[in-house]
C-alpha cells in the first residue's frame, strides 16, 4: 500500500483497517491482563489502553494539512479515574440518604407494616386488602420518585465524566505544524511559515 497523501489544506483521517484492527487487539489483551490481576490491574491497564487509542486517532488526523498529536500520559489519567470512582461513590452514598429521605421520612413508608399485612400462605386468616393496597400504593408512587431521581443523578455524573474526559485530552492534543514536498506533508519543530523539511515520518 502506498504512502497516503495530505494536501496543504486538506483535513482527514489516515487510519486504516487493518492499523484500527491492531489497536483493538492490543488494547483487548491489555484490558484483559487488568482483569485478570483480579481487576485491580484496570487501574494501570485501562488508562494505558486510553492512550494508546487517543495517540493513534491524532496521528492519523490531519486538519487543514496539520496533523494532531496527543501528548497525554496514562498516570494524568489514572489519577482522574481514581477521583471519578471516588465519586461514584459519594454518588451512591447520595441515592442512599435519598432514598431514606424521599420514601421513609418524607413518604412515610412503613416497611414493616406492609410485611405485618401480607397474609401467611399456610394460614386461612382474613387479612385487610384495602389496608395494603393502600399502602403498596403509596410505596410504589415514593419509590419511582426516588428512582427517577436516581437516573437523574447517575445520569448527570456520567456526562461529567463524559466532559472531563473530552477536556483533558483536548487539552493533552497539539497541532505538528507541517511543510509539504510533492503533496506529502514533512512535520518540523517549527512553524509552517519557517519550514526546514525533514525526512517524512511514516504514518
Amino acid at each position: 500500500m502506498g504512502r497516503k497523501t495530505v494536501g496543504p489544506n486538506e483535513s482527514k483521517f489516515t487510519g486504516g483497517f487493518w492499523g484500527f484492527f491492531g489497536m483493538m487487539i492490543l488494547t483487548s489483551l491489555l484490558i484483559g491482563v487488568g482483569i485478570l490481576l483480579f481487576g485491580f490491574g484496570l487501574l494501570f491497564t485501562l488508562p494505558l489502553a486510553i492512550c494508546m487509542w487517543k495517540r493513534w486517532y491524532a496521528k492519523h488526523t490531519f486538519l487543514n494539512g496539520q496533523r494532531l498529536a496527543f501528548k497525554g500520559g496514562a498516570m494524568s489519567l489514572l489519577g482522574r479515574i481514581i477521583l471519578w470512582a471516588l465519586g461514584f461513590v459519594l454518588v451512591f452514598l447520595l441515592i442512599g440518604g435519598l432514598f431514606y429521605l424521599l420514601v421513609v421520612v418524607i413518604g412515610g413508608v412503613d416497611f414493616e407494616a406492609i410485611q405485618g399485612l401480607i397474609p401467611d400462605p399456610e394460614s386461612m386468616e382474613e387479612f385487610d386488602m384495602d389496608a395494603l393496597t393502600e399502602l403498596f400504593t403509596s410505596a410504589a408512587m415514593w419509590m419511582s420518585l426516588w428512582l427517577m431521581v436516581s437516573v437523574f443523578i447517575l445520569f448527570a455524573y456520567e456526562v461529567m465524566i463524559i466532559l472531563g474526559l473530552k477536556r483533558w485530552e483536548v487539552k493533552n492534543t497539539r497541532i505538528v505544524p507541517s511543510g509539504y514536498i510533492g503533496g506529502q506533508p514533512v512535520f518540523t519543530q517549527q512553524t509552517v511559515q519557517h519550514v526546514q523539511p525533514q525526512p517524512p515520518i511514516g504514518y
